[in-house]
């Protein structure tokens, strides 16, 4: 395009938002030694970073910190400066160094200020260089790399040499520095871990084998908290040793921004709360729950570890057996007449509160004073049922567990299907994925169908919402006058919302109110045909009561 004659395009002037930085940077003159308490650490800060190493930098989270001797000792933020050969300090939000250049004194295994000293060699390991990107690297790897950790360090693969074909259990591959090659290009042996695109990263040795799971947190390998959290070396042992004392994940290890996707939380996740699990089942409960990443993120913070129940030393004689019912009545009188002999586990040698159950109905029984392990474990939970209880496996949730199905309560399903432990966990998992009554459970034998036909309506009406008390339940059908055969075909209408199909809140179908109707006003006795046998039976019942 051409301009009219006379006439010039208006100036624009353009300018760094941070010159000074980037001035200093470029020309490779430091601040003003003075100025070095502008990068000190707040003293709370020192405290969350791992031990001094032997050359005098703390390594945490892929940042690296140097202890440095002016007046004090105090603790800044470095990175390596090519122009210098040296560290030199900066600002957390700083993308290059602007601070003074430093060189490490030996003697006190600080920083100094001022010009690097010929231990520079020392400092010059592949850890603490700026990546090297191999040359024959693919354009999608380089554009996966611009938006990962500036931090990492990638292998030039050209100088190096590993067995492809061994697989050690943590995910390290041993690299060894090619023949005739000096330091220049790097130190004589790296561990490394590959990433997603399969690229060599440098990272420290572990502290552990890395042929054999770690004796802390087995769930995890080396390479799982790394690529998660960007931890290695040290980081990943007290990552280990914090983990396993708590039960919980160290506040100060952070999800990688490139790792807030659920298909990486969803597999931490299943390390803490199921490492057993299948995993695309597990993955499947939590990809219902529609939550986003940010919000995995946070839940993570709050899952505790899950931990397997030790088995006892020695075994134990005779163990009761779980469904064994127990009497309540604990009265001298009862203990002085009875001739049998009291059985490994009998309730005789138990005390308990009956009126006492915890928020899933467990009652607990604790072993009498003075007795050993010979008469039973020393406490034992229960299910009451009718004046007696009943002995069962509970089950000590996580947090993520709680979330199959929170309103039902373990008393309810094992009333309904008299299943325990395991299998309740495993019943809640399976009906939070297909909102229906598993297969492979079976109601149990009630006195009475219509019994077992009210359970049944009181538990998958309320998936929600807390059971109402059985009482509440029958007071809601018993003006319908339904049957039994009417309250089965009711409870095979039940959608997996807990309301019947196509209709909302506690609406009843159609034929139920018009079933009503006609009980109400009785104009054909015939009608009542069909239920004759069961109304005899009934009369029968109430008869014999």
């Amino acid at each position: 395009m051409q301009l009219p004659s006379g006439e010039t395009l208006p100036r624009i002037q353009i300018q760094d938002l941070i010159p000074a930085i980037l001035e200093r940077a470029s020309s490779g003159h430091p601040r003003p030694t003075e100025n070095i308490r502008h990068y000190e650490l707040p003293a709370q800060a020192r405290t969350l970073l791992p031990a001094v190493n032997a050359e005098g930098l703390r390594v945490h989270r892929g940042r690296i910190y140097a202890e440095v001797q002016y007046t004090t000792t105090t603790t800044v933020m470095v990175d390596w400066d090519e122009g210098a050969g040296t560290y030199r300090a900066k600002l957390p939000q700083e993308m290059h160094p602007s601070g003074p250049a430093l060189h490490f004194d030996p003697q006190s295994n600080t920083w100094r200020i001022g010009e690097p000293a010929d231990s520079g060699a020392l400092i010059g390991s592949a850890i603490h260089r700026p990546a090297v990107i191999p040359q024959n690297t693919p354009p999608q790897a380089l554009a996966s790399l611009a938006q990962s950790d500036t931090t990492a360090v990638y292998i030039d693969t050209r100088h190096y040499v590993w067995d492809s074909t061994t697989t050690h259990h943590h995910g390290y591959v041993v690299m060894h520095r090619k023949m005739r090659l000096d330091d220049t290009v790097g130190p004589q042996s790296i561990h490394a871990f590959r990433d997603d695109n399969g690229l060599f990263v440098s990272v420290e040795p572990p502290t552990h084998p890395i042929d054999q799971p770690a004796e802390l947190l087995p769930a995890w390998t080396d390479r799982d908290i790394w690529n998660l959290y960007g931890l290695q070396g040290a980081d990943i042992t007290r990552f280990r040793a914090e983990a396993h004392s708590t039960g919980r994940k160290p506040q100060w290890a952070r999800v990688r921004t490139e790792r807030m996707e659920n298909t990486y939380l969803f597999d931490e996740l299943r390390r803490w709360l199921g490492p057993d699990m299948d995993r695309d089942m597990f993955n499947r409960v939590l990809d219902h729950q529609k939550r986003s990443p940010a919000q995995w993120v946070n839940h993570l913070e709050s899952v505790t570890l899950h931990r397997s129940t030790p088995a006892p030393q020695t075994p134990l004689p005779n163990l009761s057996t779980p469904g064994t019912p127990l009497s309540r009545q604990l009265t001298p009188d009862s203990l002085a007449t009875t001739d049998s002999t009291p059985a490994y586990g009998d309730q005789r040698y138990y005390t308990w509160d009956p009126d006492k159950s915890n928020a899933h109905g467990y009652i607990e029984m604790q072993r009498k004073p003075g007795l050993d392990d010979s008469h039973g474990p020393l406490t034992q939970m229960a299910f009451p049922e009718g004046t007696g209880l009943t002995i069962v496996r509970p089950i000590q949730y996580s947090v993520e567990q709680r979330a199959f199905r929170p309103y039902w309560r373990d008393i309810d399903i094992w009333n309904l299907y008299r299943i325990e432990g395991a299998d309740i966990l495993r019943f809640r998992q399976d009906v939070a994925l297909h909102l229906k009554q598993p297969a492979w459970v079976r109601q149990r034998d009630y006195p009475s169908q219509r019994e077992q036909l009210i359970d049944y309506l009181r538990l998958w009406t309320n998936p929600d919402s807390p059971l109402k008390p059985r009482d509440q339940v029958i007071a809601r059908f018993q003006p319908y006058n339904l049957s039994t055969e009417q309250l089965a075909r009711l409870c095979n209408e039940i959608s997996p919302t807990g309301q019947f199909n196509n209709l909302i809140n506690d609406e009843l179908p159609t034929w139920v109110k018009t079933h009503q109707a006609r009980t109400l006003v009785v104009t054909r006795f015939e009608q009542f045909d069909p239920y004759l046998p069961e109304i005899k039976a009934e009369i029968i019942r109430l008869r014999n009561q």
